[in-house]
């Protein structure tokens, strides 16, 4: 059974982008995208301007995959709560949105925006005689962006440094509950227009 996770753990996500920002349909946990800016002109851009500051703008990626296949899903945790007790099956649809709107720009008059973001994802087994959700994840987001533009060495300039609270739940209770609750930091890192990588560690 999934249950609330406390073990105290910590990743580092590396995303690797070569001539602009890719999109990835990898497991709904952990997903992250980055947007490629290399001046500092480009980055004032991207902060939110006065009259813009409630403007929604997508964050992570948003798709829908209406054939989503998991080679072997954990039916153990669904069997007899299914609606007439049907079989997961490895064929489903998968959809996600996500959105951020800044709230605050230019925090304390320094190139930093603060950011409410918003990510959902659900896995719907349409392909069964009565078609039912799976497992949907909530995600609600709270960071700050902060520009840096500052070069470390050949050509590499580190972008930005974030950071940021984040918790996802799938909104069930009993033996199906599953939540977490991170901080993370994240460090962007451009080079020559081509390439852009993130790492971002977090907690717990």
């Amino acid at each position: 059974a999934m249950r609330k996770t406390k073990k105290l753990s910590a990743c580092f996500a590396i995303l690797l982008l070569a001539y602009g920002v890719t999109t990835s349909f990898s497991a709904p946990l952990n997903q992250t995208i980055a947007h490629k800016i290399t001046t500092k002109k480009k980055a004032q851009q991207t902060l939110p301007p006065k009259s813009q500051t409630y403007l929604l703008q997508l964050y992570k990626p948003t798709y829908i995959l209406p054939f989503y296949y998991t080679s072997n899903p954990f039916r153990t945790i669904y069997q007899n709560i299914t609606p007439e007790h049907q079989k997961v099956k490895n064929t489903e649809f998968n959809f996600q949105f996500s959105f951020k709107v800044p709230l605050i720009h230019h925090l304390m008059g320094y190139d930093s925006a603060l950011y409410a973001a918003y990510s959902q994802i659900s896995f719907w087994q349409a392909y069964t005689n009565s078609p039912y959700f799976r497992e949907t994840n909530y995600e609600p987001e709270l960071f700050v962006a902060n520009y840096i533009g500052k070069p470390i060495f050949d050509h590499w300039l580190v972008e930005y440094l974030n950071v940021g609270i984040v918790h996802q739940s799938n909104g069930r209770g009993g033996d199906l509950e599953r939540s977490w609750n991170r901080v993370y930091a994240e460090a962007i890192f451009v080079n020559n227009d081509h390439w852009l990588i993130s790492i971002k560690p977090w907690y717990p």
